[in-house]
Parts: C-alpha cells; structure tokens; sequence
C-alpha cells in the first residue's frame, strides 16, 4: 500500500511556495503584513456497512515563518472569510509541523464519531483531499495580522488580500 500523509504532502507544498524571504512590514497602524499562502483541504468519513458519511471542508493559511491559521468557515474566494474566523494554531518555525496540524486529528475522530461512535475510526473508510477543481491547491496571498491581546503568543488576521508579484 502506498500511503502519503496529509500533513506531510502540505508541509512539501508550503516549503515550496511561502515567501519567507520578504520581512515583515510593521504598518502604520501597528500591525503586520506579510506574504503568505493558503489551501483548500476536503475531509471526509465514510461507513461503509451502514453508507453514513460526514464530509467537511476547511482552509489552511501559512504566513511568515511560519504562523498557521485554518478556518472551518470554507469558501474558495479566501477574501470572501471572515477574518474573526481564523484559528491560530502555531507561530514558530520549530513547532509549525507539529502543533500546527493537531487540529486536524481533533476534527477527523470528531467526524469518525459523528459517523458511528460504535466503531474504531480505524474501521472506518477516511479521505483527505487538497484539490477542489482541477486548479493547483496552493494559492499565494499577502496577509495582515496583528497581535492576539488575548493569547499572547498568537495573532488575529486583519485582512487577507491578493499577492502581487
């Protein structure tokens, strides 16, 4: 069996494609802007014995080095997300491969259970898929952030705009 990990597959990609030479810019206003990059992710679970199936899509935002942000509030026109709706999962260029995926677990057993709480997620059939449409998943964008007053460590996204290149 030939097995790729979700989380490994978009870590390559975003090693790839986030723009992390280009400083921050600290604005006027206090806060950040800086190149970024987000993707599509499709979820899903399926019972095969019973045909249940619980699907759900998300995006990832990567921005700096390296802060990521997902939402489960999914729209393929990222300005047309709610800034509120972003979660900040890690800001740190050592942890980011870690503790910045650890939702994604918490969401597919969340699934699995809604699915059938009888069965070990194990047993159950789950997909992840990074394209929706035939385009490439990774798409590049400029990000404005400013600090989370709430988590000290963390960041709010302010906007989210259109990469210029």
């Amino acid at each position: 069996m030939f097995d790729l990990k979700l989380n490994s597959v978009i870590q390559t990609l975003v090693d790839h494609e986030l723009d992390r030479k280009t400083p921050v810019e600290i604005l006027d206003n206090g806060n950040y802007q800086r190149p970024g990059v987000y993707l599509p992710i499709f979820l899903g679970v399926h019972d095969v014995k019973s045909d249940k199936y619980k699907y759900e899509q998300l995006m990832m935002l990567f921005v700096g080095n390296t802060s990521v942000f997902y939402t489960t509030k999914y729209n393929l026109d990222i300005k047309k997300i709610s800034n509120k709706s972003w979660i900040n999962t890690s800001n740190h260029d050592s942890c980011w491969r870690s503790d910045g995926f650890a939702f994604l677990h918490e969401i597919q057993m969340k699934m699995c259970k809604n699915v059938n709480p009888n069965i070990a997620p194990v047993k159950l059939y789950t997909e992840a898929k990074l394209s929706i449409g035939n385009s490439y998943p990774i798409k590049h964008c400029i990000v404005t952030f400013k600090n989370d007053t709430v988590c000290k460590y963390g960041y709010k996204i302010v906007n989210i705009g259109h990469y210029k290149r």
